[in-house]
């Protein structure tokens, strides 16, 4: 308001006057936008960092959640490959970690020999011949 008052003088006093007008009134605006700034910040910073501390213990909680969670998706994992039981040729079920590994070691044991076990020796002769295939075979 004080801006658009009439002012009478040359335009460098018409200027300062219209100034000394809108003083008060930045003043009041100061005052009422600006006043106790220094405690507002400081109010704001400490909001900020609780804020802070919330989002990282958040972030904590959710990354050991989330390595919970892998780990127990790896062990469910981890426990379908296992085997918990086998069932033997004549129809008997196994369930001890021990006898499965016996069992185990006899089957593949007898699958591929062992190392006292003794294949029958080549015969140098079919093995110079090479391979013998019939016209149907090739």
């Amino acid at each position: 308001a004080s801006w658009e008052s009439s002012v009478r003088g040359c335009h460098m006093f018409q200027l300062t006057q219209k100034l000394r007008g809108l003083k008060s009134e930045l003043r009041r605006l100061h005052g009422r936008f600006f006043a106790g700034m220094e405690a507002r910040v400081i109010v704001a910073r400490e909001f900020l960092q609780k804020k802070q501390c919330e989002l990282r213990d958040l972030y904590t909680l959710e990354r050991k959640g989330a390595l919970d969670r892998a780990d127990l998706e790896l062990r469910a994992r981890h426990r379908r490959r296992c085997f918990t039981s086998l069932v033997l040729e004549d129809g008997t079920v196994v369930t001890s970690p021990q006898a499965m590994r016996e069992e185990l070691v006899r089957y593949f044991g007898g699958l591929l020999g062992s190392a006292g076990s003794v294949h029958e020796p080549l015969k140098q002769v079919v093995v110079m011949a090479g391979p013998v295939l019939s016209v149907e075979q090739q």
